[in-house]
Parts: structure tokens; sequence; C-alpha cells
């Protein structure tokens, strides 16, 4: 259908002539504004179109007159030129409950969601996380190649290669975004597609929008690598299980193989710790003391967090509440992720006499079901680390502490991962004679 003149535009919808005399076509905006700042909700258009279809066809299916004739596409109606009655009605509530509280960004990037500028809200919205960076390998060889370029003793080969990755490391400083946590590496920088470490509980108040207090409020990690600042937990590991407060950390180390099947070969690797720390031989004789970990961040469920980055680019980085509802799915990583891990590798752990050291933050640890503790490390096949992030009373920040530090066997652990108890037969049979019904 052709457009002919426009006749009226405000903020939600434009008003074109329509085909035939006495009628409009109404097109429906993404355009929003409240409290006076104005901004676009993808899609928003689309569903008022809808809404007003649904609305106004059922006032016609009882007998009430209206201007809708019929839906034209997405966003446009065909409706009848009608004359109204200027009347604007306007209803303030007071938000409570989930309505006013959702999970939203805490740190991004590693800074305080709170505390960004709008620019830097913007920016952070904008950037992708790309493959600028270096890999550890790369980095553990760049390193070596600068010593020896210190010592003059470098090839003609290993001069070249030394300016290639030099190179990319420019790249990745001008490209990427750096990593306060990361310990694992010289040259730090974040790997996790939209840059976000944690949740937390955002409350609005009155259009005040500040973080939840208490044990609600706290912080829950969702990047692995939250947990590596300042190596903290790693030393609190290692003074427990190697005697050494500065243990070395290794990656993912292969500990089964494959028997041989259809999709691998016999001694290929098939399980990996994903995490050792290591303490050094202080003389090559003497045994090798190491500590296998498992680091556990949640994820959530809901929206994809591209509604949110969206958003802020969009409002040009106006603090709001999270466009989309999210919680922490503690089901998904905990029983489904964690439990199986420890499942395959403690059984190997303990006949190796070997505990397992498991770091998760405090929520995690309250989200599973009780679970009995024993009270020496000894008669244990895990020790749980409990970290929290707390806030600093100077400095925007937050450093990460050990709560608390916990022994229990795998067969405990897995019953607080299954995090409930089962029903009766009668009860569950009756569900079953329910959805029956």
């Amino acid at each position: 259908m052709a457009r002919r003149r426009q006749v009226y535009e405000g903020t939600a919808k434009i008003l074109y002539e329509g085909p035939e005399p006495g009628t409009l076509v109404q097109h429906f905006k993404d355009d929003a504004a409240i409290r006076g700042k104005k901004g676009v909700i993808t899609g928003k258009g689309v569903l008022n179109n809808r809404i007003s279809e649904h609305l106004m066809s059922k006032l016609n299916d009882i007998g009430v007159p209206t201007h809708f004739m019929r839906r034209l596409n997405m966003r446009e109606q065909l409706v009848r030129e009608v004359e109204i009655i200027p009347l604007q009605v306007v209803i303030r509530n007071i938000a409570a409950g989930s309505l006013a509280e959702r999970f939203h960004i805490a740190e991004w990037y590693g800074r305080p969601f709170l505390e960004l500028t709008e620019e830097e809200r913007v920016d952070f919205a904008r950037h992708r996380v790309g493959g600028s960076a270096l890999t550890k390998a790369e980095v553990e060889r760049l390193i070596v190649l600068e010593e020896k370029e210190v010592g003059g003793d470098l090839t003609h080969s290993e001069t070249e290669r030394l300016a290639v990755l030099r190179d990319k490391l420019d790249r990745q400083r001008r490209e990427e975004k750096p990593c306060p946590f990361r310990t694992d590496t010289a040259h730090p920088t974040c790997t996790k597609p939209g840059g976000v470490c944690s949740f937390q509980l955002l409350s609005d108040e009155g259009g005040e929008i500040h973080a939840v207090e208490g044990e609600r409020g706290m912080v829950r990690a969702m990047c692995p690598y939250r947990f590596h600042q300042g190596n903290t937990v790693f030393r609190h590991i290692g003074d427990k299980l190697l005697n050494d407060p500065e243990p070395r950390q290794l990656g993912e180390v292969g500990f089964l193989e494959s028997t041989g099947n259809l999709d691998s070969d016999p001694g290929a690797d098939v399980g990996y710790i994903d995490m050792i720390l290591v303490s050094p031989r202080p003389q090559p004789a003497m045994p090798l003391r190491w500590a296998p970990v498992e680091i556990q961040a949640v994820y959530f469920s809901g929206r994809e967090m591209g509604i949110e980055f969206r958003h802020i680019a969009a409002t040009n980085g106006e603090l709001s509440m999270p466009q989309a509802g999210r919680r922490p799915d503690y089901r998904s990583s905990g029983p489904k992720r964690l439990m199986p891990q420890l499942q395959i590798k403690v059984p190997t752990l303990r006949r190796w006499g070997k505990k397992m050291a498991v770091v998760v933050d405090v929520p995690f640890f309250k989200s599973m079901g009780e679970m009995r503790t024993v009270d020496e490390v000894s008669n244990a096949d895990i020790v749980w680390y409990l970290v929290d992030f707390p806030r600093p009373q100077h400095g925007a920040h937050r450093e990460l502490i050990v709560v608390e530090e916990l022994y229990t066997t795998l067969e405990s652990a897995i019953e607080g991962l299954t995090g409930g108890v089962p029903v009766s037969l009668d009860e569950f049979e009756g569900r079953i004679e329910d959805k029956i019904g």
C-alpha cells in the first residue's frame, strides 16, 4: 500500500492518509519516553500493534464499535477517522517485589557497573571480544624471547617471531579489554563474550537504582576468572593442601584416556583436571606436590544479555533497570555441571590420595541442599572454598575474600548438589494421574 500524506506524529505512533476517504493508516513506533527522557525499545511498535488489534477486536465482538478495521502488517493497521475525546489518564504505581528488583550486571569488564559513567557503559556495550588476544602459549613465548633478547642470544628467526608477538600485543592493548582478575598470564585480557564478570540484584525505588542490601544482594560470579583475583583463594588452597602459600598455576592436564571407540583412538585424552596447583620441588628427587582445583561460576537463565547491551547503547548509557528478567541458574550450574565433574574426577583422585579443592561463591553454596561436613581434612574428599566479593568502604573495586573452608566426602557433596528429596511413590503416581486427567 502506497503511503499518503502524514497527518500526525506523536511519541507512540504516526498517522497517514488512508486509501479511502475517512480512513487512516496507523503506524506504531519503537520510540519511548519516561521521566522526560527519550529512547528506543526495539520491537515496541510491533507489540503495540498486536495488542491494539486484540483489544479492539474483542470490543467489536461484543458490540462496542471502535476505530479499528484490520491489521495491515507487523507495525500498521487500517482505522476509521473519528473524532476523539482528548483525555489522557496517567497512573503512577509503586512497584514492589519482583517488579522492583531484578538481577543486573554487578561488574562489567572488571568495573563496578553502578559506578561507570554513561560514556563507559556505551563503550562496553558496543565492545566485542575479538581475536586480538595472545594465547597463553604466545605470552609465555614472548617472555622467553624477551629474556633472550636482553642477553643478546636471539637468532634471526627468533627476532622475527618476537616482532610478530609484540605487534599482536600492541593490537591486544588497543582492541581488547584487560581483565583485572586473571592471574594465569602476564598480559591478562577478557575473553568472556559480553564481558560480564558478575550479577547482582538491583532495586528501583522511585527512579533511584541501587544494589539490594544483605545476603540477597550478594554478588554472583559468572566468570571463572573472577575467582582468580589476587591469587587469594589459590594461596589458601596452597597453604592447606601443599603447605605452600605461593603455588604455581597449571592449565588442564589429562587424567582419563580412551580405551578406543568409534570417535577416539586408544590412549587419547578424554578427561581433564581443569587446574593444577604445584609446589616447586626443593630437590629433584623429592615427591611432586600438587593439588587439583575445580572452579564453578553460575550460569543464568532468561533472555540473552545482548538485549541489555543494545538498550544501553540506544539510551546513551543511561542507568536503568534490566529490560528482561534473568536469574542465576543453580540447577544448570550445580547438578548438571559441577556434580558430573566431581563424580568423574574425585574417585580417581581419592585412589591417588588427593583432595579436590572446589571454589564457589557463597550464594552458589547456599543454593545447594544440606551437605554433611567432616571435621578433619584427612577424612574428606573435597575441600570447599566459599568466597565473597564485599564492597569496601573506600575504593570502587570489590575484593575477593575467602569466607569459609569446609570438608566433605564425595557422597555428601552429591547429596547437597542434588538439592532435594524424592517425593513418595504415591505422590509421584498421583502427579502422573493428574497429567493423564
